[in-house]
C-alpha cells in the first residue's frame, strides 16, 4: 500500500505506513530509549536504540564475512533478549534465517543444517552438547555463540558473536535490504 492510499483501520492519516513503524531504525530515531521488548521472567529490557545498533552491527558482519542477500543463516537459540537482536541483523543484512527449536534432538539438528545451506549457524554454548559429532557443522564456514567463544573437544571452533561485532558500525548499511525467515 502506498502512502498516498487512504489509512488502514491501523493507520492513522498521515501516519508512516506499518512497515515503516515496525522498522526498529524508526522507533530508534524517534525515541531510542523506548523499551522494544521486555523479558517476562527476568524483566530484562531491550531499547530500540539497542536493537537498532546491535542489529546494525550483526548485518554488517555478515555482510563483511561475504555473505550476500539470500544467503542463509541457521538460529539455534532460547527466548532470550538477544535472540530478536540476531534475526533482525540477519535481516537486515537481506539474509534469510532458519529458526531450529531448541527442543530438537541431534538428528533433528543435522537434518536442518544438511538442507538449509546455510553459510552461518549462530547458537548458545548449552546447545552444543546436541551438535557433536555433526559433520555437517565443519562446512559451515562462519560459526557464532551468543554466550562465549569455545572450541569444543570434537568439533569446529565457535566465535563469541559480541566480539565478532563490536568492530562494526552500529549504522544501517547502505544498501540495507530485508530478508526474512525460511521456515
Amino acid at each position: 500500500m502506498s502512502n498516498t492510499s487512504s489509512p488502514t483501520p491501523l493507520q492513522a492519516p498521515g501516519a508512516p505506513p506499518a512497515d515503516v513503524l515496525l522498522h526498529p531504525s524508526f522507533h530508534a530515531g524517534t525515541d531510542p530509549g523506548r523499551t522494544a521488548w521486555v523479558m517476562a521472567a527476568s524483566g530484562e529490557r531491550v531499547t530500540y536504540g539497542e536493537l537498532d545498533a546491535t542489529s546494525n552491527r550483526i548485518a554488517h558482519l555478515l555482510r563483511a564475512r561475504g555473505l550476500q542477500a539470500g544467503d542463509g543463516v541457521v538460529v539455534l537459540l532460547p527466548n532470550r533478549p538477544d535472540t530478536l537482536l540476531v534475526y533482525w541483523g540477519v535481516q537486515r543484512a537481506g539474509l534469510f534465517y532458519t529458526p531450529v527449536s531448541i527442543q530438537y534432538q541431534q538428528a533433528e539438528i543435522a537434518h536442518v543444517l544438511a538442507d538449509s545451506d546455510a553459510s552461518v549457524f549462530i547458537t548458545v554454548a548449552e546447545q552444543l552438547q546436541h551438535l557433536r559429532g555433526l559433520p555437517m557443522l565443519a562446512r559451515i564456514p562462519h560459526r557464532f555463540l551468543l554466550d562465549c567463544s569455545t572450541t569444543p573437544d570434537d568439533g569446529p571452533v565457535f566465535e563469541h558473536l559480541h566480539d565478532a561485532i563490536a568492530a562494526h558500525p552500529a549504522t544501517p548499511l547502505p544498501d540495507e535490504m530485508e530478508g526474512g525467515d525460511m521456515l
